[in-house]
């Protein structure tokens, strides 16, 4: 069977995409085999330390921009039409629940035969979970996605009928609505669960608004003039990621003597939303060497299996990590475990369920 296989596609996704949600995968990856100390080293100290939110900011702003563009695409008279949104949420729910629920109830089983691969995970939790009401682990972000799922029509239609596409005007709303929920953040909801909608849509918020303005071809001239330059700034944005983890920005400030930068607090919040979309933006422009190194086949396979990988790799890793052998085995076996578990993830259940439609033409 074919694996990177665009073929089912509405016709919005672009392959390059594809190399980016790949890339957002391996740095969760990365992250977390640091976390477990499998890594080489001091490497262990620079990737780790919750650089993997790098990747879940980047598959947020994502999520969004795609949705948003795809719904965007529609003229107003399809957007009044029911059937847009049945379609829209039978195809949200249908991405996510599937495989959500197999993975949820591999956790309750490995807990009954103490497998000690999560944490303890019962009944309980299976149904917490599966009405978005908990997110242990890295389930947060699940929570989290389907929760601004419902809220994407609210944007759709509000830039649509309320502000008649009028992408200068909304973007002036945006960033008064962007800072009102960081005050919110801060100073009313400080103590939100890290799974709530509230401490996560300024990330998303920011996916969205990259897809409003790149559909209303804002800053089209800029990037005209940027062009030939658009392949170099997708990258440094990429390496930036780097330099921005918590450990390499501990090396850097204490070599330099500076400040301690929190650079997971709530107000870096809008820094992550605004990268993330640039990133997204930069790739669907560059032409060069970037686009061809993000549509290489192995990073656009990653990206295709991006959800299995992301939901079966916790288990795999804790399995890996309490095996007896020196951390180059680890992290090959970790790797390939992840690459194999996840491709039969994504072919049996994934890929197949991605073709169903409540309608016989994509709506």
């Amino acid at each position: 069977m074919k694996i990177i296989d665009s073929s089912y596609r509405a016709g919005f996704q672009e392959d390059v995409l594809d190399g980016v949600r790949g890339l957002a995968v391996l740095i969760v990856l990365m992250s977390h085999a640091a976390n477990k100390g499998i890594l080489w080293g001091p490497v262990n100290e620079l990737f780790g330390g919750g650089s993997g939110q790098y990747g879940v900011y980047l598959f947020f702003t994502l999520s969004s921009f795609l949705l948003v563009r795809s719904l965007l695409r529609k003229n107003n008279q399809d957007l009044k039409n029911r059937k847009i949104w049945l379609e829209y949420f039978f195809r949200r729910l249908l991405r996510i629940y599937p495989l959500y629920v197999v993975v949820l109830l591999f956790v309750c089983f490995s807990t009954l035969m103490d497998w000690k691969l999560f944490y303890c995970f019962g009944l309980g939790d299976f149904g917490e979970h599966l009405m978005l009401g908990g997110g242990i682990g890295h389930f947060w972000t699940i929570v989290a996605e389907v929760r601004f799922y419902f809220i994407i029509p609210v944007f759709v239609c509000l830039f649509v009928f309320l502000f008649k596409r009028k992408t200068v005007l909304f973007i002036l709303f945006s960033v008064l609505f962007l800072q009102i929920v960081l005050v919110l953040n801060l100073f009313v909801f400080d103590d939100s669960p890290r799974y709530s909608l509230i401490r996560n849509i300024m990330v998303f918020y920011y996916g969205a608004l990259v897809g409003v303005c790149y559909e209303g071809n804002v800053l089209g001239r800029v990037f005209e003039v940027l062009g030939p330059f658009m392949d170099l700034i997708a990258l440094l944005l990429i390496i930036s990621c780097f330099l921005l983890m918590p450990g390499v920005l501990n090396v850097i400030s204490g070599y330099f003597g500076l400040p301690h930068i929190p650079i997971l607090s709530e107000p870096m919040l809008n820094f992550w939303g605004l990268w993330g979309g640039s990133v997204i933006w930069t790739s669907m422009m560059c032409q060069g060497f970037m686009r061809r190194f993000l549509n290489l086949w192995f990073i656009r396979l990653l990206g295709f299996i991006s959800f299995s990988c992301y939901l079966w790799h916790w288990f795999i890793l804790e399995f890996v990590a309490k095996l007896n052998t020196v951390n180059s085995v680890k992290l090959f076996i970790f790797i390939t475990m992840t690459l194999a578990v996840s491709t039969l993830s994504y072919v049996v259940i994934e890929k197949p369920l991605a073709k169903i439609r409540i309608y016989s033409r994509p709506q």
